[in-house]
């Protein structure tokens, strides 16, 4: 798959998801579609993903929830994985 289109492909699977996270980064939306993909806690009082939101923000840089699915989305984009194959 080209840059262009995984780009693109990203972008629909977040779009359908919710359009509210557009202006995030190409990696910050994977991260989030990883984590509402992945995430295996429960989400009331398992998994810190909304505790660390600030005013409807992700926090990528102080989030213990929030920071592996960075670096997974990083690292994905960087070896072109899909979404259906990233571990």
């Amino acid at each position: 798959m080209d840059k262009r289109d995984y780009d693109k492909e990203i972008e629909a699977l977040v779009f359908e998801r919710d359009s509210r996270i557009m202006s995030e980064s190409l990696a910050g939306k994977l991260a989030i579609l990883i984590h509402d993909h992945s995430c295996g806690y429960n989400h009331t009082d398992g998994c810190g993903w909304m505790y660390e939101m600030k005013n409807g923000l992700h926090d990528w840089n102080h989030g213990e929830a929030h920071y592996p699915y960075l670096e997974k989305a990083r690292k994905a984009i960087e070896e072109s994985e899909t979404l259906r194959t990233i571990k």
